[in-house]
C-alpha cells in the first residue's frame, strides 16, 4: 500500500485540472484508506466559463466582466482572457454576467460540470454630444 499526503490544492492556469502538491513519500493504492472517525467533506462544484464579445464578426474576451449568482452578492470577474471560474450555490443556477458598455445577460445553469460560454451584445450606440460654452457664462 502506498500513502499519499496531500498538502494543499492548488489552483492551476485556467481551465486545467488542479495540480495536487504533495510530500515526498508519495503512492497509489485503488481502494482510499479512511480512518475512523473521520469526517468527508462533499465535493465543491465549480462553473467554469468564458465571457466575450463580437468583434468583427470574431469572439473577443471581456477582461473584467462581473459574474454573479443571481440574488447573492456571490461573484467573481473575468480573468485576462476572459475566463472565470465560480464555487457553485445551492440556492440558486441563474448567472448574471454584465460589463460597463454591454447588455446584462442571465443564463440558467443546468450542469455545473459544463463550460458556460456567454456572448455579450454592446447597448445600443448613443450619438455623439458637443458640448460648447462661452467664457464667463
Amino acid at each position: 500500500m502506498v500513502r499519499l499526503q496531500i498538502l494543499a490544492l492548488v489552483a492551476a492556469p485556467w481551465f486545467s485540472r488542479p495540480l495536487l502538491a504533495q510530500s515526498d513519500s508519495t503512492s497509489i493504492n485503488k481502494s482510499p484508506v479512511v480512518s475512523a472517525g473521520a469526517t468527508l467533506l462533499p465535493a465543491i462544484s465549480v462553473v467554469r466559463g468564458s465571457v466575450s464579445e463580437m468583434v468583427n464578426g470574431r469572439r473577443a474576451p471581456l477582461v473584467g466582466a462581473t459574474v454573479l449568482w443571481a440574488g447573492t452578492s456571490v461573484g467573481t470577474v473575468t480573468d485576462s482572457v476572459g475566463r472565470f471560474l465560480l464555487s457553485a450555490q445551492p440556492a440558486t443556477n441563474r448567472l448574471v454576467v454584465s460589463y460597463v458598455g454591454y447588455q446584462s445577460d442571465t443564463l440558467k445553469v443546468t450542469n455545473p460540470a459544463a463550460e458556460v460560454a456567454v456572448t455579450l451584445r454592446t447597448e445600443q450606440t448613443l450619438q455623439e454630444v458637443t458640448v460648447s460654452g462661452a467664457p464667463g457664462q
